[in-house]
C-alpha cells in the first residue's frame, strides 16, 4: 500500500485524505438528519393526529357522562327554568359530539377502526333518538313514560355507546404508545449506529493517516541516510528510486549528484595519476 501510495505526489494524497473524512462527515450528517426527519415525523404526527383523537374521544365521553347527569336532573328536579337549562346545555354537549366525531372518523383508516366506528357511529344515532324523545316526553310532562324511556332505551344506549368509544380510545392509546416506542427504538438504533459510523471513521482516518505518514516520513528518511552518506564521501552506493512523489524526485536528484561527483573524483584521479 505504502508502495502504491508512492506513485502518487505528497499534495494529493492529503487531500484524497481530507475528501474521505469530509465526505464521511457529510454521509454522517445526512444520516442524522434523515433520522431526524423520520423522529420529527412520528412526533408530528402523534402530537397533530393521535392525541388529539385521544382528547376528542375523552371529550365525547364526557358530554355523554354530562348529558346522562342532565337527563337524571331533568326527572328529579321540577323546577322548569333549571330544567331550561340543562336542556340547553344537552343540545350543545350534542351538537360538539356531533362535531367531535366528525373530526374523529376520517382519522381512523384501519379496517378495524373503521368498523368501530361504524358501530359507534350507529350506536350514537340510537343514542341521539332516544335522547330526542325522552326530552319530548320530558318537556310534555309525561314523567312516567320518560322515566321509562330514560332506563330502557337511553340509559342502555349510553352506556354502550359509552363502552364504544373507549374501545376506540383505548386501541388509539395503545397505537400512540406503539408509535412512540418505535420512535425511541428508531432513536437509540440511530444513536448506535452513529457511533459505529463514527468509530468506523475514526479506525479509517487513523489508518489513513498512518499510511500516509509512513509514505511521507519513510522516503524522507532513506533520502536523509543517503544525503548524510554522500556528504561524509561515500559515494559507492547504488541509489534505487521508488514512486513518482516529491522523495523519489529528490532521491533521483541525488543519484544524478552523485553520479557527477563519482566524475569529478575519477577526473581528479587521473590528473594526479598523469
Amino acid at each position: 500500500m505504502i508502495t502504491f501510495l508512492t506513485r502518487f505526489r505528497i499534495g494529493p494524497r492529503l487531500a484524497a485524505a481530507f475528501a474521505i473524512l469530509v465526505l464521511g462527515l457529510i454521509g454522517m450528517g445526512l444520516y442524522g438528519s434523515f433520522n431526524i426527519s423520520c423522529l420529527a415525523t412520528d412526533l408530528g404526527e402523534i402530537k397533530n393526529s393521535r392525541v388529539p383523537k385521544v382528547e376528542r374521544l375523552v371529550e365525547m365521553a364526557d358530554n355523554i357522562n354530562l348529558i346522562a347527569r342532565q337527563t337524571r336532573n331533568i326527572l328529579i328536579f321540577d323546577n322548569l327554568e333549571r330544567q331550561q337549562e340543562w336542556i340547553a346545555s344537552i343540545h350543545k354537549a350534542v351538537d360538539a359530539n356531533t362535531k367531535l366525531f366528525a373530526l374523529v372518523k376520517p382519522e381512523i383508516r384501519s379496517d378495524e377502526g373503521r368498523k368501530l366506528v361504524a358501530q359507534a357511529e350507529a350506536t350514537m344515532k340510537i343514542f341521539d333518538q332516544d335522547l330526542t324523545d325522552f326530552l319530548a316526553r320530558s318537556q310534555d310532562g309525561d314523567v312516567s313514560v320518560a322515566t321509562g324511556l330514560l332506563d330502557q332505551k337511553l340509559r342502555p344506549s349510553q352506556l354502550k355507546l359509552t363502552a364504544q368509544l373507549d374501545n376506540i380510545k383505548s386501541r388509539e392509546i395503545q397505537h400512540l404508545g406503539q408509535q412512540a416506542d418505535q420512535a425511541i427504538a428508531a432513536s437509540h438504533r440511530a444513536q448506535w449506529i452513529g457511533l459505529a459510523v463514527i468509530s468506523a471513521l475514526i479506525l479509517l482516518c487513523t489508518w489513513m493517516s498512518w499510511l500516509i505518514t509512513r509514505s511521507i516520513v519513510g522516503p524522507m528518511q532513506r533520502a536523509l541516510r543517503e544525503a548524510n552518506r554522500i556528504a561524509e564521501g561515500d559515494l559507492s552506493a547504488n541509489l534505487q528510486v521508488r514512486g513518482r512523489d516529491e522523495a523519489a524526485e529528490m532521491l533521483q536528484a541525488m543519484m544524478t549528484m552523485q553520479a557527477g561527483l563519482r566524475d569529478i573524483v575519477a577526473e581528479v584521479r587521473e590528473l594526479c595519476d598523469a
